[in-house]
Order: C-alpha cells, then structure tokens, then sequence
C-alpha cells in the first residue's frame, strides 16, 4: 500500500522546507539515464503554456530523463497572475506516474507559480470591435461612433502572434449599452472577454469654425461640415447636404456649436436706393437692366424697384446682394 511522508527541516533563514516522498516499487531505469531520487525543486516558477511540467519545477532539469521533461504535473495559473501552490499537492501530483513512487521532491513547503504571457493591447480589442461594427449590413450605411466603458486592460496570450476576432453582441434595453462578445487566440490558447459600449448615430452638420459675429455672413472661411450624436441634435441643426453659404448670423455663435436654422437669416441684398442688377428673360434671350431698390429685402424677398431710364416700377426677386430677377411681365 502507498505512503506518504513528509520530512521537515529549517534552513539557516528560518524558512522551513518540505521533503516528500511517495514509497511504493521502484520504477525501471529507463534509458542510459538514471532517474533520480530526489528532485530539488525551484521556489518560483514560470510557467509557459497551460500545464506546469516536471521541467518547469526542476532546478535542474537535465537529470531528469526525457520522458519525465514533458509530464503535466499541475495546471497553471490564468494568464498575467500568480498562485502559492504547496509542495505537498506536487508530490501528490506525481503519485500518478507509477514509476515516480519512489521520487522524493525537495523545495520549500510553497512554492510561487506564475503565467506572465503577452499583454494584449486594449487598442487592438477596440479596433476589433469597430471593424465588427463596420461589417454588419444593418450599420453599413450609417457613421456610428462607440464609446466603450470598459476594454479589459489585463488580458494576456502565451505568444506574440494574437488573433482577435467578436463573435457577436448583445443589446441590454435598459441601459442602452451593446456588450460585444470577442475571442482572443494564440498559438497555444483561446478566451473570450466583454466588451461593453455605448453606440451612437452620426450626422453630418454645419458647426462653426470659429465664432461667428451676429450679422457676419457665412462663408466657407467661418463653418465647416462635422460629424454629430443624432440622439441630441436639434431638429433645427442644419445637415451639411444643405448649403448655408450666402446666410447672416442673427445671433453670435460660439466656435464649434452646430449651427441652427433659428439662428440665420436670409442676408440683407437690397437697401432702399441701392442699385439693382435685374435678370429678365425675354423669348430666348437674356436681358439686364439697371434699377433702383424702393424698398428694402433680404434674399428670396420680393421688392418694388424702379427703372432708370423710364421711371418705371417692377417687381423684383431677390438672388443675391445687389441682383435680383424680374417677376411677371
């Protein structure tokens, strides 16, 4: 029948070691090696893939045979952590190695296992996730901007050569917020982690390149086009499908605030006396003449002005500052 003993000693620091053994029959010697009795272990340990071997505890690994380099004796610790493993679960790891019966393992009462592994950048997770979302053909067609709340910051891969790829999402109603569910794999491993974010609609708006004094005229000098959260926009934002060239600011309005409808105006094109550049079709030929504005207008307004030479009233419409085209015969 097996026994386990365990014999105790303290080192010159006061550090107590442990020296297992299994007693049982002897294994065979097996190659020109012979194995050895006693296996001195190491304090720490740093583990490279998913299982400690017999190599990885060995301080000296070259006694051990070739057959026993390779045995799995415990599992490692998850990637980028660490665990105290006790000496006593490695001698009875090796119990069921029938030719290790004998072996006794040498080292302190614990021992330190750590899994260092590769740090996988957060980044590369995030550009994961956005290239998954410009894939999808319902969000082909939109510009959408994520924020994510949390990109896991400690994960880790045994090499260097990382695959990420999401696998799918889930919608949680109550909180708005979309959880993208990723693989990250290795040469050696795979996990999946969370990625929750919050997802936002673009649109493309004018916003004001600089701060806009009231009555200035816009221009291509004072606005730009810039992408914005539909979910907050006001319905008077003006798209930047529309031109808003030509319009005066009736307020002032601060660098980069989307420009609204409410706060423009057709510019002043017409002052009352001031000369009017009038457009009239007759048949299919083109005609311009001189007049006098009665009134004042902005653009699109219709305005009375007054021929030079005869004197004559007209209506007019209003294109832009000083032109307009004539109304009605």
């Amino acid at each position: 029948m097996t026994t386990l003993t365990a014999l105790v000693s303290t080192f010159k620091r006061g550090v107590a070691a442990a020296a297992l053994f299994v007693a049982a029959m002897a294994a065979p010697v097996m190659g020109e090696l012979q194995p050895p009795s006693v296996i001195p272990v190491k304090t720490v340990i740093n583990s490279t893939g998913p299982e400690i071997t017999l190599a990885d505890l060995a301080e000296n690994p070259a006694i051990l045979p070739d057959e026993w380099k390779t045995r799995a004796v415990i599992s490692s610790p998850d990637l980028g952590t660490s665990r105290q493993v006790p000496l006593v679960n490695i001698a009875y790891a090796l119990q069921r190695y029938p030719d290790m019966n004998a072996v006794v393992v040498r080292g302190k009462s614990s021992l330190t296992v750590k899994r260092a592994g590769v740090v996988v950048e957060p980044a590369k997770i995030r550009a994961a996730v956005l290239d998954y979302i410009a894939g999808r053909e319902d969000w082909r067609d939109l510009k959408i901007r994520a924020d994510f709340l949390d990109v896991p910051d400690m994960v880790s891969a045994e090499t260097t050569n990382i695959a990420i790829s999401v696998t799918g999402m889930e919608y949680n109603a109550r909180t708005a917020t979309y959880t993208f569910y990723a693989e990250v794999r290795d040469d050696k491993t795979s996990q999946r982690i969370r990625v929750p974010a919050k997802m936002h609609t673009l649109a493309r708006v004018w916003v004001a390149a600089q701060t806009i004094e009231k009555g200035a005229i816009l221009a291509d000098d004072n606005v730009r086009a810039d992408w914005t959260d539909t979910d907050p926009i006001s319905p008077s934002s003006v798209p930047a499908t529309e031109s808003i060239a030509g319009f005066e600011a009736d307020r002032r309005i601060l660098a980069g605030e989307i420009i609204g409808r409410t706060s423009l105006s057709q510019p002043i094109c017409a002052e009352r006396g001031a000369p009017i550049e009038v457009a009239a079709a007759r048949s299919a030929i083109a005609v311009t003449m001189r007049a006098q504005a009665v009134t004042r207008g902005r653009r699109g307004d219709r305005i009375t002005c007054v021929n030079d030479s005869s004197r004559r009233q007209f209506a007019v419409k209003l294109t832009a500052p000083g032109k307009g085209i004539l109304l009605g015969n």
